[in-house]
Order: structure tokens, then C-alpha cells, then sequence
């Protein structure tokens, strides 16, 4: 289990660290790790506080992206997908802390995100295969993480802004022809 990337992922996402300590554990990662791609990634599980315990939607839903997006087995733990707060309760209405009722629903927002993030995942092989390079991150406070995912000719370039403001981000040095253009796969809207 990748304890590291969780706790770096809840100091970010969760609590507002700079996304320089996600920066540094990224490359920690590639660094000490030999196979981290074989790592189960998460941001919750039985042994530790769910991750809405302390963090929000917005923070979730980007630690959500992080690890679908990361070298890693994304591990989603139940009721992360329909946002529980309560690290062990029941999903089904019999069950302890349920509220006596069942919380299993398709069309909850986080588990919508969750269903395309891992079509996306399955979709770019380089999400799963490649290795991550940090481009920019703020050692100042929360804002802006840019790494790009690469294997070989395949590369996608991830990006957060963890801070409650817009943030800029700008003399990225994507070595690419001039004039080439991005195509944009997936948004995440947070707010």
C-alpha cells in the first residue's frame, strides 16, 4: 500500500499543504520505488479516517483524479464513491451508521466521477504504464501541481490547482513544436 502517496494527497488536498510536498512525493516515488505502477494508491480505507473526515468534495474529487492519473492501482474503499464521512459505516439501510437507509446510488456525483476517471484510465494506457515528471508546483502554499504522464511518444499533462483561487501557470516548458495544440480530455470542476 503506497502510505506515502496517501499521506502526501491528505496534506494537499485535504489540508492545504503546498503542492510542492505532492511535487516531492511524486518524485520520491519514481526515486525509491522500482515497480510503483504495482502500488495500490488510495485516499481512504478501514485502518484511517475517511478522507471527507477532514477534507471536502473538491479536495476528494482532485485526490480522485491524483491517483486514476499516478503510477499505481487506484483502490477505491466503499462509500468513498457515495461520500461517506463515517470511516466504517454500513452501505445498505440494516447496517451500523447507515441512517437506516441504503446509500448505494449510481448517479451520486463522486461515483460518477469515479466510473470516468477509470474509463479514462482504461482509455490511456500511458495513465497506468507511464512515469510522471513534475513540471511546476508552489512551495509557497496551496496552488498549482503540473506533471506530465509519459511512455515513450504517448504523454498527457495533468493539472491542479489546489488552492481555493485561480491560479496562474505560466513559461511551462512542454517541449513541443511551436503552434502545436493539446487536446483537452477530461475537466474536473471544483468549486
Amino acid at each position: 500500500l503506497n502510505f506515502p502517496l496517501y499521506g502526501s494527497l491528505a496534506d494537499v488536498f485535504a489540508r492545504g499543504a503546498p503542492s510542492a510536498v505532492m511535487g516531492h512525493r511524486i518524485e520520491s516515488m519514481m526515486r525509491v520505488h522500482e515497480r510503483p505502477e504495482l502500488m495500490p494508491s488510495f485516499l481512504d480505507n478501514h485502518d484511517v479516517d475517511r478522507f471527507l473526515a477532514g477534507g471536502n468534495e473538491g479536495g476528494l474529487s482532485q485526490g480522485l483524479l491524483a491517483i486514476f492519473t499516478l503510477p499505481g492501482i487506484p483502490t477505491i474503499y466503499y462509500g468513498t464513491e457515495q461520500e461517506f464521512r463515517v470511516q466504517r459505516a454500513a452501505m445498505f439501510a440494516n447496517g451500523s451508521d447507515s441512517g437506516g437507509k441504503d446509500h448505494f446510488d449510481t448517479q451520486a456525483p463522486m461515483y460518477r466521477l469515479i466510473a470516468a476517471l477509470a474509463a479514462l484510465r482504461r482509455e490511456h494506457r500511458v495513465l497506468s504504464r507511464g512515469r510522471p515528471t513534475v513540471l511546476a508546483d508552489n512551495r509557497a502554499g496551496a496552488g498549482v501541481l503540473a506533471y506530465r504522464m509519459g511512455a515513450g511518444d504517448d504523454a498527457l499533462l495533468v493539472l491542479f490547482n489546489s488552492a481555493d483561487s485561480p491560479a496562474l501557470l505560466d513559461n511551462l516548458d512542454l517541449d513541443l513544436a511551436p503552434g502545436a495544440k493539446l487536446p483537452l480530455l477530461f475537466t474536473l470542476e471544483v468549486g
